[in-house]
């Protein structure tokens, strides 16, 4: 499927799909090492009651990173200027893994930015030790070590091939990878390849994951933030995440009591490629129940300067 994708200057260039739709705007957050393609599977179903947008934070997907780093508060700022600049009134955020710490974050720094936060296995504080799997370190765990970091995804970037990335990829972070269709696993092929030509891919990615790291290591501070948050929260999580366990996402609904969580069984990491008919299901009756749309509506952004191009990659 071809599908235009464009470019809006936020101090350098921006990706971003524009899905279409109209109603209340829904605005999609990738996680670590992800990309728009990571919402190919619920964005036009999304995009028949609201207006969808999905971004490429900086240095991931086709958005490089042109002179910034790509630690959270870098991504939370080119958040808010995207929301102001594409969305005509407070849009519902939507994030998945590292996608969904940047929402937290935008939440309680930007109240009046949002209307709406659905967070799908965001990152959160590791609970228990026992979680963690072998697998997990090796693949999240290096990439904190200053130096040796850089080395150890170049090499895997360089060696491995992007079918073989992809394959792993989807192997590790899903309950059953066949759940995968063959239209995303080719576009998200397309997109490892494609970013074989983006500089900085090795620097965003540790950058990003030892931002996160920090973040969530200073538990107090972090609660903090949680507790800030007035904005109607709706928490999505695959009960067989092994990226981020359940028992963190069961720590996070205690926390926010009045939240409405939805442990989603037999799913993993990554449930809007994995069940997408039962997120959207999901997230429209939330929106409908708990978010309430503003009388006037339009379809486009204003102010912004955007540039349209074919695209191949979602």
């Amino acid at each position: 499927m071809t599908t235009p994708h464009q470019f809006v200057d936020i101090d350098g260039p921006v990706h971003y799909v524009d899905h279409g739709g109209a109603g209340v705007p829904v605005v999609l957050v990738h996680g670590l090492g992800g990309s728009h393609v990571n919402w190919r599977r619920v964005a036009p179903q999304l995009a028949a009651g609201h207006r969808v947008l999905s971004v490429d934070l900086r240095g991931f997907g086709l958005t490089p990173l042109d002179g910034h780093d790509a630690r959270l508060p870098s991504q939370v700022l080119l958040l808010q200027r995207f929301v102001s600049q594409l969305t005509d009134e407070p849009p519902v955020i939507v994030g998945n893994s590292m996608g969904g710490l940047v929402a937290v974050l935008f939440a309680a720094r930007h109240p009046d930015l949002l209307a709406g936060l659905v967070l799908i296995n965001p990152a959160l504080p590791i609970r228990s030790g026992a979680a963690i799997s072998r697998n997990t370190v090796l693949r999240l765990g290096l990439p904190l070590i200053p130096g040796l970091g850089e080395l150890v995804v170049r090499h895997y970037e360089s060696s491995a091939s992007p079918e073989d990335r992809i394959t792993e990829s989807f192997q590790f972070m899903t309950v059953d990878p066949a759940t995968i269709d063959s239209e995303t696993m080719r576009a998200s092929i397309e997109m490892a390849r494609a970013r074989r030509n983006v500089p900085g891919t090795e620097k965003a990615f540790t950058e990003a994951m030892r931002s996160i790291a920090s973040e969530l290591l200073l538990l107090q501070r972090f609660r903090r933030k949680l507790h800030s948050i007035g904005t109607p929260t709706l928490l999505i999580h695959g009960v067989h995440d092994p990226v981020v366990a359940l028992d963190s996402a069961e720590w996070l609904a205690l926390e926010r009591p009045d939240w409405t969580f939805l442990p989603m069984d037999g799913v993993g990491h990554v449930p809007q490629l994995e069940t997408p008919e039962a997120v959207v299901h999901a997230m429209n009756d939330w929106i409908a129940s708990a978010v309430t749309p503003r009388d006037t509506r339009t379809t486009s952004g204003g102010g912004a300067s955007v540039k349209e191009e074919p695209c191949r990659q979602s």
